[in-house]
């Protein structure tokens, strides 16, 4: 049976649960629609964020959403450049040791004004064990952090509150891509005293109105935000896991901006192309394989899962052409991204042989979310490997028990996605192949090679942008080489917004979107059929 085959026969299933979900929820659509809010921008969500406290924030949405509610010192805009957010200057001292920020005038949305004692604060409050956070990682550079955690010390020496807007941050080392962590969500500043709401009191243009969780979330103007005024009132953020009543929903006017199910985009680039936006999406979706032990600690056989998936096929099917094969981890559009790389081709006779050399003969169980949209991506996996020989048992669990199976190495076999908290490609090295990092810190693969480790930590610390991005590329290579994931594809981001919303653009760093610079046209509200 080939893969065109298995895709026609999903896709024919899939169309009948779609004839039966329409029949369903025909009258509950039609009954319960909502007519859009005045003045409101309504995003579609498939599912909640998992929290809004920065220092927790680990998914996509909650990166999205944050960025709307909170400032960090630094942002990145659309054209991938590190400016001011709630830094109005800052200069680099030492060699890159010594960092001095000058804050604006700002306000959190209960009034009380943005000092650097906040910062000081929120970046403690990351670091802190009692916090937990899973990226408090992102604070070790930074010198005195060991002894604050050990509780040796009460503070982090290396951050110096000079007066109410001005502070200095002190790291171990040069750090080259230290200014990049204080752009992510996690370096977001809550107020000094406590986070109320689970951290939502943020000095962003919007705050929290309401969270009805698993409804809707809806946010408003911060009436204290000091910045361009946002060209929307509020932001409703519908949570609606199904494609087919999200579609329903736009074309009937309630949603303002989606992302585009891959199913529907040939229908929806078809009947409204100058409603979509799109740009290349800076991520990388894998299959990652648990490197310490078997069968996965044979490296022939992670090289021959890479020969045996035929990506283009995939891409151009189940994903109408939404993606970009991945030749290794590193997208396009980051620095050390190497255009040279020849990655795997398809070859299923080598994927055999190499399959018959190991000489595996148990079935493999290979994990993913309980995600329809990732079900037929799993199912045509799951053919491939099998025409190669290995016995693959599909497992779906929801998301945190799929990210504990997966962070506590349960899983042999593991479909996830890797999207850049900020533009470098260490961002996609360190954390997911540094053997420092094994397990939930983000190398899930458990993998472990001393050469990648001394060429990520050289790039780490070496400031010639130029260097850095070459030796990048060599661990890229290594990387490769060793194959520790399936590299899969990059997936691009496309979106489709109604006539009446303007200026919506979309952002590389997908933290970088506060939420302004777009309205809505009350002249143009109707629906182009």
């Amino acid at each position: 049976m080939n893969l065109r085959f298995c895709v026609k026969k999903y896709m024919r299933a899939r169309a009948h649960i779609w004839i039966l979900l329409g029949l369903s929820f025909l009258a509950a659509v039609s009954c319960g629609r909502r007519e859009p809010v005045q003045d409101r921008l309504v995003v579609r969500l498939e599912e909640d964020p998992s929290t809004l406290d920065p220092a927790r924030i680990v998914d996509y949405w909650g990166g999205v959403i944050g960025a709307k509610l909170y400032q960090g010192l630094l942002v990145y805009d659309e054209k991938l450049n590190l400016v001011g957010d709630l830094a109005d200057s800052w200069s680099v001292h030492d060699g890159g040791k010594r960092y001095r920020f000058r804050l604006r005038e700002s306000f959190f949305s209960n009034k009380e004004k943005v000092l650097s004692g906040d910062v000081k604060y929120s970046m403690e409050r990351l670091a802190s064990p009692e916090t937990a956070s899973p990226r408090s990682w992102m604070t070790d550079p930074i010198l005195g952090v060991e002894s604050f955690r050990e509780g040796d010390s009460e503070q982090i020496d290396g951050i110096r509150v000079i007066g109410d807007r001005e502070l200095e941050i002190e790291l171990k080392e040069p750090l080259a891509i230290f200014p990049g962590l204080l752009a992510m969500p996690n370096f977001y500043v809550v107020p000094a005293g406590g986070c109320q709401g689970g951290g939502t009191v943020g000095s962003g243009p919007f705050m929290v109105a309401s969270w009805k969780h698993d409804y809707e979330l809806i946010l408003e103007r911060n009436p204290y935000w000091t910045g361009e005024s946002p060209g929307v009132a509020s932001i409703e953020y519908r949570i609606i896991p199904e494609d087919f009543s999200a579609l329903s929903e736009y074309d009937a006017g309630s949603i303002s901006v989606m992302e585009v199910p891959d199913s529907q985009l040939p229908t929806v680039r078809k009947r409204m192309p100058e409603q979509i936006v799109e740009i290349p999406g800076l991520n990388t979706y894998y299959i990652g394989m648990n490197c310490r032990r078997p069968p996965f600690d044979d490296a022939r056989l992670r090289r021959a899962l890479n020969m045996a998936v035929d990506r283009e096929m995939i891409v151009r099917t189940l994903l109408s052409g939404s993606a970009v094969v991945a030749k290794g981890p590193i997208p396009p559009g980051i620095p050390g991204y190497d255009p040279g790389l020849k990655g795997y081709p398809y070859d299923p006779e080598a994927a055999a042989g190499l399959i018959e050399a190991v000489g595996w003969k148990g079935r493999i169980k290979l994990y993913g979310p309980a995600d329809r949209k990732v079900l037929g991506r799993l199912v045509a996996i799951q053919h491939y490997l099998g025409e190669a020989g290995l016995g693959i048992d599909i497992v779906q669990l929801e998301w945190s028990a799929f990210k504990e199976a997966i962070n506590t190495g349960e899983a042999d076999l593991f479909y996830i996605s890797w999207w850049a908290d900020y533009p470098d490609g260490e961002n996609f090295l360190f954390p997911t192949f540094h053997s420092s990092n094994r397990g939930p810190l983000g190398n899930r693969a458990e993998y472990s090679n001393p050469g990648v480790d001394r060429l990520i930590e050289r790039a780490r610390v070496t400031v010639d942008a130029r260097k850095r991005a070459g030796l990048y590329r060599d661990a890229q290579r290594m990387i490769v080489e060793d194959a520790p994931w399936v590299f899969l594809w990059h997936k691009k981001d496309i979106w489709v917004h109604q006539p009446r919303v303007e200026g919506f653009r979309l952002y590389p760093v997908y933290n970088s979107d506060k939420g302004l610079g777009i309205f809505l046209n009350k002249k143009n509200s109707n629906i182009e059929k």
